[in-house]
């Protein structure tokens, strides 16, 4: 009796193991919301940093209520064009590196990278197209201005981009302004 009831009791507990394993896959389209939730992010996140960008630059030229009307206008006509060429360029650098990550063949690879300078080269035909249209809305003092600017940013860009990391190379060293923690005594 005892015996019966314990092979009872292990078949009761593998079962419930069995049954709360279950492979069955959802009936939802849970994961492309999710990529569809991640592009959007994504392209929120730029068209916000481009539009404090842009607002910080308007600001310094003091643009005119007319200026400003037609940059808005400008602004309204390529965020549409832009907004699907990110779109457009988010999926086909995903579907890059998924090919990547399966070693697909060099050719497919190629070719996928093809279409993806593609993708990049409308969009800053749309964004060189925008600042001429813009430039030929501001008057000389606004241009100069707005070239002083562009060579600013050039500049800072590349900066950021030349500065060594000393604290990467030498972890010991601490950063500049920091007092040291000397511990002997004065």
């Amino acid at each position: 009796m005892k015996n019966l009831l314990i092979i009872l009791f292990c078949c009761v507990l593998t079962t419930t193991s069995a049954f709360a394993k279950c492979n069955c896959k959802p009936t939802c389209n849970c994961v492309s919301k999710k990529v569809v939730n991640d592009e959007l992010k994504f392209y929120k996140n730029y068209a916000e940093s481009v539009k404090k960008e842009r607002a910080a630059v308007s600001n310094a030229l003091q643009l005119t209520e007319e200026q400003a009307q037609c940059r808005n206008e400008l602004m309204r006509e390529n965020t549409i064009l832009l907004e699907q060429n990110y779109k457009k360029l988010y999926k086909e650098t995903k579907q890059l590196n998924e090919l990547k990550a399966q070693k697909a063949s060099l050719k497919t690879i190629n070719e996928q990278e093809k279409i993806v300078n593609c993708v990049k080269k409308e969009i800053n035909a749309i964004v060189k197209n925008e600042n001429k249209q813009f430039k030929k809305i501001l008057d000389r003092q606004q241009r100069s201005k707005l070239k002083m600017i562009q060579k600013l940013q050039k500049k800072s860009i590349n900066d950021l981009d030349n500065k060594k990391d000393y604290y990467k190379s030498n972890p010991k060293m601490r950063p500049f302004g920091q007092k040291s923690n000397c511990r002997c005594k004065k």
